[in-house]
């Protein structure tokens, strides 16, 4: 139930409505002067406690407002400085990505190396025995399944003391 203080002024009303309640009741007044004074002045007083009422208000939606626009202005601040700090993340992980692919194709180039370097003759950069095995098992097979005819030749060249 609202509560009411001599003056008429309702405490429970939001000041929007106060002040359309007042507007209505000068209007009331305007329309029929002279009828009652002491009606006038508690309207007045109405009148003066609602503006004021209205101004407090206004002033702690301003600060409210105020408080809002600060806090979204550092938010967009710590915002910005996060994402420069995930921009130079990203920057150095590209970096590392490129080393990474340059340290693996090195690798690969190394591992064509090992694998060629037992299967050639250091002396002569020739294939060496080995080589010749692995290749012979592979061509008899291809034989077998072609059913042609196959011709090997080795070769065994040594350095004399």
């Amino acid at each position: 139930m609202p509560t009411s203080n001599s003056i008429g002024y309702d405490q429970d009303l939001d000041p929007f409505d106060q002040e359309a309640r007042i507007i209505r009741k000068a209007a009331h007044y305007l329309d029929n002067p002279f009828e009652d004074v002491d009606g006038l002045r508690a309207m007045a007083r109405e009148l003066i406690l609602a503006f004021q009422q209205s101004a407090r208000e206004q002033k702690r939606l301003m600060r409210a407002g105020n408080l809002q626009q600060e806090q979204l202005r550092l938010a967009s601040v710590e915002l910005k400085k996060k994402s420069r700090l995930m921009e130079e993340q990203a920057r150095y992980l590209r970096l590392l990505n490129t080393r990474l692919a340059q340290e693996i194709e090195g690798r690969k180039a190394l591992e064509v190396e090992l694998r060629l370097r037992p299967a050639t003759d250091t002396l002569t950069g020739g294939s060496c025995r080995r080589r010749f095995q692995l290749t012979a098992g592979c061509r008899r097979a291809r034989r077998l399944r072609n059913r042609r005819g196959l011709n090997l030749l080795a070769l065994e060249v040594r350095k004399s003391p």
